[in-house]
């Protein structure tokens, strides 16, 4: 039974949700939950810290060595 049958008044999700992509785990097409977001979000900004701080490390060995 889909969603939309039951909860009839239920509005679209509103900012990020709306824009977000399909999940990933997807076959469904459904919107984000703020909080799904918030933690990809949070995932995405680890990845590319801890790239930044590998990057940097190269960098400093690169000036020493």
């Amino acid at each position: 039974m889909s969603r939309c049958r039951e909860n009839p008044a239920a509005q679209p999700p509103r900012g990020a949700a709306r824009k977000a992509p399909v999940p990933l785990h997807g076959h469904r097409l459904k919107t984000y939950s703020k909080v799904i977001i918030a933690q990809e979000r949070q995932k995405r900004y680890k990845k590319n810290h801890k790239k930044c701080c590998f990057l940097k490390k190269i960098k400093i060995f690169a000036k020493n060595g």
